[in-house]
C-alpha cells in the first residue's frame, strides 16, 4: 500500500501536468483567421480572432478530475499503509495540499463556469507534486507519542489543508484579475468583476477554515505540550496569515477596497500562505519541525 500511494501520486503528477497544458492552451491558444472582403475601396484583408477549440477546456477539466481522484486514492492507500491519516511528513501534507487545490478548483470552476482558473490552479498542483516527488521522503515513519491516536490533530491538519486550498483559488483569481485589468483586455479570460467575485468568495471559504484550523491546533497543543499557544514559528506564521486575510475582508467590506488593490492583497496573502507552508517548515526550526510538517 505504501508504494501504491506513491505510484498514484506520481500518476496524479502526470495528469496534473496534462491538465495544466490543456487549460493554458484553452486560454492562450486563440489564433487569427484572415479573410478577404470586397469594399468600395477595393479588396481588404480582415483578421478574425478565433478561440481555441472547446475540447481543450474539456480536456483540462477531465485531467483535473482524474488528478483529484488519483490523489484521493493515494491518500486512502497511505492511510491504510500507515494506520493513521496522512499528516506526519511533508510528502503526505504536500500530496494532501495538491488534492485540496484540485477539489476546490473544480468546485469553483463548476460554480462559476470558468475554466480559466485551471491555468493557474493546476500548474500549482503540478509544482507541489513535483516538489514532493523530488525532494520529500515518502517513506512511512512511526508516529511519535504526541501524534498517536489524536483525532483533534487530524482535524487540525485537515482544516489547515482545506483553508490553504481554498485560498489558492483566491490567489489564482487575483493573478488573473491583474492580467485582465479593470477593463477586459483578453476575451479568453473572465470579466474582471467575476474574477474579483471568485477571489472574494474563495476567501470567505478559506478564512473560517483557517480560523478553525488555528483554534484546533491550539486545543491540541494544550493537550500535547501543556499550553495552547507558545509563539512557535508555525503558530505565529499561521496567525499572521489569518490576520492578513482578516485585513483583506475588512478593507474590502468597510473601506470598499476593490479592483486592483483587492487583487494585490490576495496575491500578497497567498505569499504568507506559502511562507507558512514552505518557509517555516523547511528553514525555521520550531516545535512543528519534529515531524517535518
Amino acid at each position: 500500500m505504501e508504494q501504491l500511494s506513491v505510484d498514484l501520486a506520481i500518476a496524479g503528477l502526470i495528469t496534473s501536468g496534462l491538465a495544466s497544458i490543456a487549460y493554458v492552451v484553452n486560454i492562450v491558444g486563440a489564433r487569427v483567421a484572415y479573410g478577404s472582403a470586397q469594399t468600395s475601396a477595393g479588396t481588404m484583408t480582415i483578421a478574425t480572432p478565433l478561440r481555441a477549440p472547446r475540447a481543450w477546456g474539456t480536456a483540462g477539466t477531465f485531467f483535473a478530475s482524474a488528478t483529484a481522484l488519483l490523489l484521493l486514492c493515494s491518500l486512502i492507500a497511505r492511510t491504510i499503509a500507515a494506520g493513521h491519516p496522512p499528516y506526519t511528513n511533508m510528502w503526505e501534507f504536500t500530496v494532501a495540499f495538491a488534492f485540496g487545490i484540485s477539489v476546490f478548483h473544480l468546485g469553483f470552476e463548476r460554480r462559476y463556469g470558468q475554466r480559466s482558473l485551471g491555468s493557474l490552479a493546476m500548474p500549482l498542483v503540478f509544482g507541489l507534486l513535483l516538489v514532493a516527488a523530488l525532494f520529500f521522503p515518502s517513506r512511512v515513519t512511526p508516529l511519535i507519542p504526541a501524534l498517536q491516536a489524536n483525532r483533534i490533530l487530524a482535524f487540525h491538519v485537515g482544516m489547515m489543508i482545506a483553508s490553504y486550498s481554498a485560498l489558492s483559488v483566491s490567489f489564482g483569481a487575483g493573478v488573473l484579475y491583474l492580467v485582465q485589468g479593470g477593463k477586459r483586455r483578453f476575451k479568453s479570460l473572465p470579466r474582471a468583476s467575476q474574477l474579483e467575485e471568485i477571489g472574494y468568495r474563495s476567501v470567505l471559504v478559506g478564512f473560517p477554515l483557517l480560523a478553525f484550523g488555528v483554534a484546533l491546533g491550539a486545543w491540541w497543543a494544550n493537550d500535547a505540550w501543556g499550553r495552547p499557544w507558545g509563539w512557535d514559528p508555525k503558530e505565529t506564521a499561521a496567525l499572521v496569515t489569518w490576520l492578513f486575510y482578516a485585513g483583506y475582508l475588512h478593507m474590502r467590506g468597510l473601506k470598499e477596497w476593490k479592483g486592483k488593490r483587492s487583487a494585490i492583497l490576495l496575491c500578497a496573502g497567498y505569499g504568507a500562505v506559502l511562507f507558512t507552508y514552505f518557509g517555516v517548515n523547511l528553514w525555521i526550526s520550531g516545535l512543528h519541525s519534529y515531524a517535518g510538517v
